[in-house]
């Protein structure tokens, strides 16, 4: 099982590409922010509870990435994400969705750009929750969900990824690292056509936890299919720690750490690709569980 979950993602202090969307948290930004939706984030996919219960900055408690953070005292705050039972979102309409357990931070409206889906969380029989994705239309990756990169979840250790969107051609390219070693290509471009083109296409960039259901098989056919409202969700508490989200032009190069970058293309790419860059680090803690059926 997933069990208390912890989960980081760091932004660059230096940076030599021009940022679209600059996701980190100052040391100066405060807690109470998050409960009033002030920039960078909107705060109110959540359960019923006030923002803070769900989600908060650490200060200096917890260290970023060494990529983007090489001064002895860091510019930004980690911020941590959490899901428990009581995070079923309400959206207008007055139509909860019972199926899914969510906390997500959304950038702030006029302040960001396109951004692309990543990592979907997985320990064996354990619902998948999803933590960095585009909600839109349709899906950024196919419909067959095609895993583009793995690496295992080693405890205490960072884990950096970003991803490469060209939304002129339709293709993804994954970069990843791991502690302080600066991004490499771990892929090659990757077509991604499932994704509608042009504005209809890019969405909302959300992080946070988004975590689905086991299938009920007390269910209909129809209602297992429908994993937004219907499912099981165990009752155990979840957390991400979060630094450094960000999106960055890469007309200039992709930032692979420590001020550096790299060409990613052999041709030219649209001035509007975009770079989603996250940087993971996840922790393993022991946590109780017990399954639940959704509400009905």
């Amino acid at each position: 099982m997933l069990g208390l979950l912890l989960l980081t993602v760091a932004a660059s202090a230096v940076l030599a590409t021009p940022v679209v969307y600059d996701g980190r948290v100052p040391s100066s930004f405060p807690e109470a922010n998050l409960d009033s939706s002030a920039g960078p984030f909107l705060t109110v996919v959540k359960g019923r509870e006030s923002a803070t219960h769900y989600s908060s900055v650490l200060g200096h408690t917890k260290r970023p990435t060494p990529l983007w953070n090489e001064s002895s005292v860091p510019t930004e705050q980690v911020i941590s994400v959490r899901i428990d039972n009581t995070s079923v979102f309400f959206p207008g309409g007055n139509n909860p969705q019972f199926g899914f357990r969510r906390t997500e931070l959304l950038a702030q409206a006029g302040k960001g750009g396109p951004a692309a889906l990543l990592p979907d969380i997985k320990d064996g029989a354990a619902p998948s929750a999803k933590c960095a994705f585009i909600q839109s239309p349709g899906p950024l990756l196919d419909h067959s969900l095609n895993v583009l990169f793995s690496a295992p979840s080693s405890p205490r250790s960072w884990h950096n990824f970003a991803v490469l969107v060209d939304w002129g051609n339709l293709t993804l390219k994954v970069y990843y690292s791991k502690d302080g070693v600066p991004l490499t290509a771990v892929t090659g471009t990757i077509p991604n056509l499932s994704v509608s083109p042009g504005g209809p296409g890019k969405g909302e960039f959300h992080f946070g936890i988004l975590r689905l259901p086991l299938v009920d098989l007390n269910d209909s056919p129809s209602d297992q299919g429908d994993v937004v409202h219907h499912g099981i969700q165990e009752g155990s508490t979840e957390a991400l720690f979060y630094s450094g989200v960000f999106v960055e032009k890469v007309t200039e190069g992709v930032s692979t750490g420590y001020g550096k970058t790299i060409q990613p293309w052999t041709s030219a790419l649209s001035l509007m690709n975009l770079l989603l860059r996250m940087h993971l680090h996840m922790t393993m803690l022991p946590s109780g569980h017990e399954s639940e059926r959704s509400p009905q």
